[in-house]
């Protein structure tokens, strides 16, 4: 005989310490598992200990749900529960153990767990003795079958009375998996009794609803066997339940134990179908839990009757053996599911773009979707986003708004009143700190800034039980948006009460100034709480000092590696102002300036960091002063630029600060370069890059930056391979860096490099990889420029459907906020279009979108004494497709001028790699071919040298042609095949058909 079956007898479910022992028999054996799974040294010795006491208990509450009611059982339960929790406080003393500690203690610790697992054994045994002679007892051969046998007349004759059924559901979405599951349980020829659970507002009714009709459940329980039972007048005490279940099925009585004779007598007539609506209306209170448990088993005892209730909530109520396996918790609507719904109420489109921000701020609870689509009946959807964000919870309300159906508010508060909650008031307070993470947060960190509540440990798990949280992925503690909103805008907690939340969301930003390798990692894993937090405090703080800082911190992470946003940094600076912090103010400013610059936010750099270093020079910050005093030097003229970088090389090398000795050469060298002095930036240059390398890896950004620099100097004095290998070590330190957008520029510089090589598959793959990394820092400008390669790549591979996607896309990109980078995102976009047109022969709409470029590229207002380099490239391109477009429509003069202009600006810049393909062009277009012949001589050598296949296959097929009107036919041949061959190398179908066209008029 099985312990369940031997222990199954009894007519009382035992109390112990104040709650049900089934509970707490429960919580002691999965504390148990928990610190097994946590043993480093026997931990299978710990969790094979953990299983057999798992298996134990399962069949103890097996047996409790039954009851019984000697003594000497209570006393062996008793004595069996004292056992469990000394197990596990000694688990809990030896997973505490250091890793080292429990090595030491190997053999003793093996010995415990043996002695743990015997007294265990031998408590069980008393416990199943003790279950054996209660059976013997209390075995009766009570039966009610004269009951059964009454007549089937009578529960037709009630059928009529029965209280009114919800009708089905017009809309239901989302909710199809678990609806089925449940009405597979229903369907069998055996009893069923199932619970949905889940938060306020989850649509429990409506799952319910939609199983009570459903056709199987109709067909398996036939006509007046379905009944549908609501709760919530059930409040005030279990008569009233029972008396509200009575009524619902067209019983009338006055007495309670006439009540359950008549409603046994009617319920075992034939199999019956019962839905409890609300049930936790009836069960939630302590004082008459039991009460309602007791009906719920007495209920389960007819053995025609299946039920379901809908309850608030995670937690089961006892009595009945519930069907397994359970119904999981309801969670909120896929985001496909709640778009159905809210698009069948409101009729708006499913394609409107404030849709997905509305449904996100709602959080998908079907009840907020539900009441958010009626408002959008005559609301827009921008209008209601800002409502939202105004009112929170308290907009929605539908017709009178006085219950749970018809107002989130009164939903949420059902929960948050509920007698569970009201009994530990810790949990109020609890949930208002875990309202301020929209990530969740892990049981060990919400240990760490809960711990001077009281009763912190109670208080979460009331959370979990009512719903009000809920675990989600990776173990974290979660509160739906719609809770949270609620509970800030209604329930907010004090500044007191937040305090060590501030404190342990903050110290974890403060990382970020530690020079700890891993701390951006860590930091990115809780950024959206970390912003949260801060954003909080910037608003609620009576002192912000440390929310401005933290504000601070996260903004130069999103400066540097693209992680986050730039949101906070208006209203931080704004504080910061206000609380006259005038050295944060200026690091505010600073980063600020950082960002404009980029194009990131709006904001003129230049001016943004003459303010911050005037701040620094008040509070007298060196490293300050020395940082915005580079920032500005290239607004400067050349000479005081340079004079700017050396006073900071001399006042850093004063103070010992290696890093911004080498940064002042740096940005020397950047100040020759924008000067075109390519050569008196090599010294200074190579001075950062060995003052940088001698700081160890602590700052592996600004080496990768400064290699970065010298690879692309590299590459214009013509020396490709270099270059290449010199991007291949900066990029891979951009990345562990997280210099993001940085490593984005690296990359594409060494695709332009492969495109002019014809490696096609490289290039894209690289300036795919640079995309990403300018998309997630949002930097809109570098987005356009690397998609105007992707442009030029997918056109070489004849892919114009892809071509004509990037261009859209980057049409579509937000502007920056500079009119310069707004005139070159402008610039960029019309050259793609031009390639396209050129693509498609379309040399009219190529001739005019040129046109509008070159005007556009003359047209920015410059600050910098310096055109910019990329505006400069800009327009070098804007020539060189100029020049391709004559070229085609064999408009010869018109194209020499374009390549000649091309080929100035290119040796302006100083870029050899520019310059030489440029001339290569311009020989294709020259009307005598003995100057043409001596050009392509003179620049096929390099152009070989570089690997650039494509050029030089069109060098080749050109100077083929000019040996065929010399009549040299073996050379023309022998030029056109190799041609052939490197345009079949690149992929270059329109060049390999060219070629065979002149092999054949060789041949």
């Amino acid at each position: 005989m099985s312990i369940t079956v031997a222990l199954a007898g009894g007519a009382n479910a035992a109390a112990i310490a104040g709650e049900p022992i089934s509970h707490s028999l429960l919580g002691v054996a999965q504390l148990i598992n928990d610190y097994a799974q946590g043993f480093r040294v026997n931990k299978q010795a710990a969790i094979s200990l953990s299983q057999r006491i798992g298996d134990f208990v399962d069949a103890a509450i097996g047996a409790l749900e039954e009851g019984h009611n000697s003594q000497d059982w209570e006393e062996a339960v008793i004595d069996f529960q004292r056992n469990l929790l000394d197990a596990r406080d000694q688990l809990q003393r030896m997973n505490g153990q250091s890793h080292l500690v429990q090595l030491l203690h190997r053999d003793r610790n093996e010995q415990a767990l043996k002695e743990i697992a015997s007294q265990i054994d031998n408590s069980f045994q008393i416990l199943k003795l003790c279950a054996n002679m209660d059976m013997l007892k209390n075995v009766t051969t009570v039966t009610e079958m004269l009951e059964t046998a009454v007549p089937l007349l009578e529960a037709a004759r009630t059928r009529e009375a029965a209280a009114t059924i919800p009708p089905p559901l017009q809309r239901f979405f989302g909710r199809s998996d678990e609806s089925q599951r449940i009405v597979t349980m229903f369907i069998s020829p055996h009893q069923a009794f199932a619970a949905v659970l889940g938060g306020p507002g989850m649509g429990k009714t409506s799952v319910a609803v939609t199983v009570f009709h459903a056709p199987e459940i109709c067909a398996r329980f036939g006509d007046g066997r379905r009944f549908f039972v609501t709760c919530d007048a059930a409040a005030e005490s279990i008569s009233s339940l029972l008396a509200t279940i009575c009524a619902s099925l067209g019983i009338v009585t006055d007495r309670s134990s006439a009540d359950r004779k008549a409603l046994r007598r009617f319920l075992s007539s034939a199999p019956c179908f019962l839905v409890l609506d609300n049930f936790e209306s009836a069960w939630e209170a302590d004082v008459q839990r039991k009460d309602a448990e007791d009906l719920l088993e007495f209920l389960a005892s007819i053995e025609t009757v299946s039920f379901l209730l809908t309850m608030r909530g995670m937690e089961l109520p006892q009595g009945p053996s519930w069907t397994r396996p359970h119904v999981p918790p309801l969670s909120p609507l896929a985001d496909d599911a709640a778009t159905q719904l809210f698009v069948s109420i409101s009729d708006v489109r499913d394609e409107e773009p404030e849709l997905r921000a509305l449904l996100k701020l709602v959080g998908n609870v079907p009840l907020a979707v539900t009441l958010m689509a009626y408002l959008a009946q005559f609301e827009p959807l921008g209008d209601l986003v800002s409502r939202w964000r105004d009112v929170k919870t308290s907009l929605l309300k539908r017709s009178h708004g006085r219950d749970r159906l018809t107002s989130l508010n009164i939903s949420i508060e059902l929960s948050l009143s509920s007698p569970r909650m009201q009994a530990v008031p810790t949990a109020s307070l609890l949930l208002g700190m875990l309202s301020l993470l929209p990530q969740g947060a892990h049981k060990s960190s919400i240990s760490e800034w809960s711990s001077e509540l009281d009763d912190s440990g109670p208080a979460l798990t009331t959370l979990l039980q009512t719903a009000l949280a809920s675990r989600i992925a990776n173990d974290r503690v979660h509160v739906l948006p719609p809770i949270r909103d609620f509970m800030l805008s209604q329930h907010a907690p004090s500044e007191a009460v937040l305090a060590p939340l501030y404190a342990h969301y903050f110290a974890i930003v403060s990382l970020l100034d530690s020079g700890i390798p891993d701390a951006t990692d860590a930091i990115v894993e809780e950024l959206e709480n970390i912003y949260s937090v801060i954003s909080y405090g910037l608003d609620h703080q009576e002192k912000p000092d440390a929310a401005i800082k933290a504000a601070y911190y996260v903004t130069t992470l999103f400066q540097e590696s693209g992680f986050g946003s730039s949101d906070l940094l208006p209203r931080a600076l704004a504080a910061s102002r206000s609380a006259g912090l005038a050295g944060l103010t200026a690091r505010l400013l600073w980063i600020w300036a950082s960002l404009a610059q980029e194009s990131r936010v709006p904001g003129v750099g230049y001016r943004l960091a003459l303010e911050a270093q005037a701040l620094y020079r008040s509070v007298d910050d060196f490293v300050g002063i020395a940082d915005t005093t580079l920032f500005i030097a290239p607004y400067l003229p050349t000479d005081k630029a340079i004079a700017s970088c050396r006073e900071v090389v001399s006042l850093a090398s004063e103070h010992g600060d290696a890093l911004r000795v080498a940064k002042a050469h740096y940005h020397m060298a950047t100040s020759y370069l924008v000067a075109r002095k390519t050569q008196d930036a090599l010294e200074p240059l190579a001075l950062a890059i060995d003052g940088v390398r001698a700081l160890g890896s602590a700052h592996a950004d600004w080496l990768g930056m400064m290699l970065d620099r010298r690879a692309d100097l590299t590459a214009d004095f013509g020396d490709v391979v270099s270059a290449i290998r010199q991007w291949e070590e900066a990029i891979p330190l951009l990345e562990c860096s997280h210099r993001l957008a940085e490593m984005g520029q690296a990359q594409k510089a060494v695709a332009r490099l492969l495109l002019a090589q014809g490696d096609l598959t490289k290039a894209e793959q690289l300036l795919q990889s640079a995309l990403r990394q300018h998309r997630a820092s949002r930097y809109s400008l570098e987005v356009v420029l690397t998609s105007q390669y992707l442009v030029s790549v997918n056109l070489a591979k004849e892919d114009e459907r892809a071509a004509s996607e990037l261009l859209r896309h980057a049409e579509n990109v937000p502007l920056p906020t500079d009119e310069e980078g707004k005139a070159l995102v402008r610039v960029t976009c019309l050259l793609m279009r031009a390639e396209l047109a050129l693509f498609r022969n379309d040399y009219d709409e190529a001739h005019a979108i040129l046109h509008a470029a070159l005007i556009a590229v003359r047209g920015p207002v410059k600050e910098k004494p310096h055109t910019p380099l990329d505006m400069l490239l800009s327009e070098v391109e804007v020539h060189d497709l100029f020049g391709r477009l004559h070229m085609m429509t064999d408009s010869l003069a018109e194209a020499r001028t374009s390549f000649v202009l091309t080929a100035v600006i290119w040796r302006h810049i100083g870029s050899q790699t520019g310059i030489v393909p440029a001339l290569s062009n311009l020989a294709q277009v020259l009307e005598d071919d003995k100057e043409s012949m001596n050009l392509l001589l003179a620049v096929i050598l390099p152009l070989q040298r570089w690997g650039y296949r494509p050029a030089v296959a069109e060098a080749l097929l050109h100077s083929a042609c000019i040996a065929l009107r010399r009549n040299q036919h073996e050379v023309a041949l022998r030029r056109a095949r190799r041609a052939l061959h490197l345009f079949g190398e690149t992929g270059n179908r329109r060049g390999c058909e060219r070629a065979s066209a002149l092999i054949d008029v060789v041949l």
